[in-house]
């Protein structure tokens, strides 16, 4: 399934790819604070004696492509495997992304763009849009795709929007909008089915136009509710995976699966050319608890995790943990690793900053966070400078 055909017929060049896309941020954070942040924080490396290591969970995770019988880019999901070694997330991408807006010097080139420049190119192109590296990368046929889907059987999908192949230049809707029940055959079908004509062409038909994403994130939703709390596939819980995609799923698919679909802004280019922009701030949110150990920090700066553990129904933790990575990025403080699980005794009053390398100066943090309050930290977690953990302080200045 894929956004308009238009994009199969861009010159591509996957060098054009830029590594990452943060969008304009309105915050709060005043630009000389954000100026002390960056100026303040020098180094990377954890210094002094530890009194214990705790590093970020092993997470492995496989790019997943699935190719339609004429060989083009149908469908892209990351796939993580959770600490457990059994289920895990599916972020499903949009194929129209790219790394950059275009301009009059670089042509955007998405990830489908790049796909039909060599199966090779898919994982590049991925990793450089999103910032996020991968264990493996495979790209799996529509027969190939319903023998890896086997063991879950038949599920419940509510799609937004009809799936719509292209056969021979007529369109064939392989799945209507709408409930439906669906065997293991006609998943890998619809989730392999492309449509490359003009959308023109469906509303003459008076057929709904496509949602690539939307139905992939749909479709991928009725397989986490199918398997339920996790399927007997036989695989160890391990996260130990031997290479091998059959060998990945059959891991993924003995645990229950959370989905998402990343936000994304679409724009057109000045030749006509539709894009997305995949959020930073999203990829962060998402890939920085799901696999924090794969995010590449992108500034020449300290790495931090943040730690969002309201207790209370009123607060989105997703929501501030949001917020504040906005304004950490304004401030020039890359972001890794993301916490917004509920805490047990919920956030503290007063913002914490748990400083591991001592190199790092809080001076100007209080113009991103407000009042907070350093605390020298006993354990050493490598990859991160410091832990935010956010309070009701700095929850006040994000109203």
């Amino acid at each position: 399934m894929t956004p308009a055909s238009d994009r199969r017929r861009r010159a591509t060049r996957v060098g054009a790819i830029a590594t990452g896309v943060a969008f304009t941020v309105v915050i709060a954070a005043t630009a000389s604070g954000a100026s002390v942040l960056y100026n303040s924080t020098q180094g990377k490396n954890a210094a002094g004696d530890r009194l214990e290591s705790r590093p970020m969970p092993q997470t492995p995770n496989l790019l997943l492509g699935v190719a339609s019988d004429g060989d083009e880019l149908a469908s892209a999901v990351v796939l993580t495997l959770s600490p457990s070694g059994q289920g895990g997330s599916v972020v499903t991408l949009p194929l129209d992304a790219a790394g950059a807006r275009p301009t009059e010097s670089i042509e955007a080139t998405t990830i489908a763009d790049a796909f039909d420049e060599g199966r090779e190119s898919f994982g590049f192109a991925a990793t450089s849009v999103l910032g996020v590296s991968f264990d493996q990368v495979a790209v799996v046929s529509r027969s190939e795709l319903e023998q890896l889907l086997e063991p879950v059987g038949s599920v419940q999908v509510d799609l937004p929007a009809d799936v719509v192949a292209d056969a021979d230049g007529t369109p064939n809707i392989v799945t209507e909008q709408g409930p439906a029940l669906l065997e293991t055959g006609s998943l890998a079908e619809a989730l392999a089915a492309v449509w490359a004509g003009d959308d023109a062409e469906l509303e003459e038909l008076d057929l709904a136009l496509p949602a690539a994403d939307e139905n992939t994130e749909a479709l991928w939703d009725g397989i986490a509710g199918g398997i339920g709390g996790g399927l007997d596939t036989g695989a160890p819980a391990s996260i130990d995976v031997p290479p091998g995609t059959d060998r990945f799923l059959d891991r993924l698919l003995n645990g229950p699966l959370s989905v998402r679909r990343l936000a994304s802004r679409s724009i057109e280019s000045d030749d006509g050319q539709r894009i997305s922009l995949i959020s930073r701030t999203d990829v962060i949110l998402v890939f920085g608890q799901v696999s924090p150990r794969k995010v590449a920090p992108s500034l020449d700066s300290i790495s931090v995790r943040v730690v969002v553990g309201f207790n209370n129904e009123d607060v989105s933790n997703a929501q501030v943990a949001s917020l504040i990575i906005d304004r950490l990025t304004f401030g020039r403080i890359n972001v890794v690793s993301v916490s917004t699980a509920v805490r047990q005794d919920g956030a503290p009053d007063v913002t914490q900053v748990q400083i591991i390398n001592p190199i790092v100066n809080t001076d100007g943090f209080d113009g991103v966070l407000g009042e907070f309050e350093e605390v020298t930290s006993q354990y050493d977690i490598p990859g991160v400078d410091a832990v935010i953990t956010v309070g009701e302080s700095t929850r006040a200045l994000l109203r």
